[in-house]
């Protein structure tokens, strides 16, 4: 969605419904230009679509306004949605949690990276939580502390992320991922899976702690369900 600035100056407040006229009837303002001596039209209507203008005992669903010149319009934001899973009641005992961090986990579409988090999810002892950016996961992480800190204390706990989020650093998203958990949750075992590891800063991958990166999807796979990874992971 776009937002933007909006210089109404003279508002017009419509309150004729455009459907008692005919299209060119002088007293409908359907497909009309700017009422003279104003510069920008008002109305509040009665419902989203095909709104008309409400009456007096009416209550508004919307309004909308009417600008004839884009000189009047300054855009200022680009406003991203997406659509919110509904949060449920997680049972961690007795299991491995991978808070894995890739929008396209969150979205409808039947990606590679889907793919194989259903292979994951497939091992009941494993329990992926998707993040789609690394501030969904340090939310993720502070409403969970109690949990994460048990985990980490049972080697029960990992963090895998992609590189690129366009609306959470560009190319440095996954970077700043592992910068989080070097700097807050040392010790505890991430990833970064990417397709490219040119470019990577050096100090992303440490043996020490745990923190690792790889182009191959069968070590990201067995890196998340806790199996054998053929020595590049301790």
């Amino acid at each position: 969605a776009l937002l933007s600035w909006v210089v109404m100056g003279a508002v017009y407040p419509v309150t004729e419904n455009c459907a008692a006229f005919d299209y060119d009837d002088d007293r409908s303002l359907h497909g009309k230009p700017c009422k003279t001596g104003f510069d920008s039209h008002y109305v509040l209507v009665d419902k989203l679509e095909a709104g008309q203008p409400v009456q007096l005992d009416e209550q508004p669903v919307a309004d909308e306004l009417v600008a004839f010149s884009s000189n009047q319009v300054l855009p200022r934001y680009l406003v991203y949605f997406k659509k919110a899973a509904p949060q449920r009641a997680v049972d961690y005992s007795e299991r491995c949690v991978l808070l894995w961090g890739d929008p396209s986990l969150c979205v409808a579409d039947d990606t590679a990276t889907k793919v194989l988090a259903r292979r994951v999810e497939s091992n009941a002892a494993v329990c992926v939580v998707a993040a789609s950016s690394t501030a969904e996961a340090r939310d993720w992480l502070c409403a969970n502390s109690a949990v994460v800190d048990q985990l980490r204390g049972e080697d029960c706990f990992r963090t895998m992320t992609n590189r690129y989020r366009e609306e959470d650093g560009g190319a440095q998203a996954g970077e700043r991922w592992m910068k989080l958990m070097r700097e807050s949750y040392e010790g505890v075992p991430s990833l970064l899976f990417c397709s490219n590891r040119s470019g990577i800063d050096a100090r992303v991958e440490s043996s020490s702690s745990r923190h690792y990166v790889t182009t191959e999807a069968d070590q990201a796979l067995a890196f998340a369900m806790w199996e054998p990874t053929h020595g590049l992971f301790s």
